[in-house]
Formats: structure tokens, C-alpha cells, sequence
């Protein structure tokens, strides 16, 4: 990717992208404001998904995300293995946000050298990155800020186990 905007939309309708190539590399050209974008916009449900069966081994790198859309529910869904997102940072518009940017149920997937800014006081509690059952998950060199939720009780998490045991290492 170099320089340009993957908007995550086709028309009024969510789309939904499937990585479907074992070992893909998606890696952005440029720093800063100059990196590729990946903007969840239009409607809630816009997804970037990489699936177990085709993912695996899967490297994002370099990337700015971001949405345009209020209450954007999940931003990438990872259950494929080894993924790993490298300086994948996200970006809110200062009026819309995302409440789970990340869902992860693979297993030895890294978050690392990420950057993360959410300056949109939320009436819904934010769960940045939910685990469920993702052993082996690696988190590391990452800055995170979550501006909370708007009621007296911030219940947020940056990373928030779900239903079945996750184990970190």
C-alpha cells in the first residue's frame, strides 16, 4: 500500500475484507500522515478479517486506521495464527470511534509498536483488544489512550479477556 485510503465500505452496506493468502505481508510506504489508511466508515458492522483456515502467519505494518462512522463495533476480527500487527496505529475523527478495535481468538499473535488515540468520550464501554481463547498472545511497545466513558464508571480495558481462558506470555 502506498499512500492512498482503503475505505472499509461499499456504499450504504458494510463490507467485510477477507484475508484469504497464508503468510501476507501488507506492509504501508511513507511515515506519518503519509502511511496508507484503512477507514472504517458508513455503517457499524465494516470489518477487516483475517480467518483462521486462510490467515495464518498473516504481518500488518506501517498502517494508520480510522473510523467515520459512530459506534463502529469491530474494527479487525483475527481468529487466524501468528498474526501480527506491527505500527498499526489508530487515528478517531474526533466525533466517532470504535468500541473493540481489535477481536482476537488466534493463537502467537502480536500487537507491537502500535500507537492508539481515542479522544471521543463514549456512552458504551470500550473494549480495545478482546482475547478469547488466544493463548500465546504477545502485546508490547504499544501506547494507548482511551478517553472513557462518559457515566461515573470508566469500565474500559485496553485488553480484555473474554469468556474462555487467554493466556499471555
Amino acid at each position: 500500500l502506498e499512500h492512498g485510503v482503503l475505505d472499509v465500505t461499499s456504499g450504504t452496506a458494510a463490507l467485510t475484507i477477507d484475508v484469504k493468502v497464508k503468510g501476507l505481508y501488507i506492509l504501508g510506504m511513507g511515515a506519518g500522515n503519509q502511511r496508507p489508511q484503512i477507514n472504517f466508515n458508513t455503517i457499524g458492522s465494516a470489518t477487516f478479517r483475517i480467518a483462521a483456515t486462510t490467515g495464518a502467519g498473516c504481518y500488518l505494518y506501517n498502517i494508520r486506521t480510522t473510523c467515520t462512522v459512530a459506534a463502529l463495533v469491530t474494527a479487525f476480527v483475527v481468529a487466524a495464527a501468528d498474526v501480527t500487527f506491527d505500527t498499526v496505529d489508530f487515528y478517531d475523527d474526533g466525533t466517532n470511534d470504535c468500541t473493540n478495535w481489535a477481536a482476537i481468538t488466534g493463537i502467537n499473535c502480536t500487537i507491537k509498536n502500535c500507537f492508539h488515540t481515542s479522544i471521543v468520550t463514549q456512552t458504551a464501554t470500550l473494549n480495545w483488544i478482546t482475547l478469547n481463547a488466544a493463548q500465546g498472545f504477545r502485546c508490547y511497545n504499544n501506547s494507548f489512550y482511551i478517553a472513557g466513558k462518559s457515566s461515573g464508571n470508566p469500565a474500559n480495558g485496553i485488553l480484555v479477556g473474554i469468556t474462555t481462558l487467554t493466556k499471555y506470555v
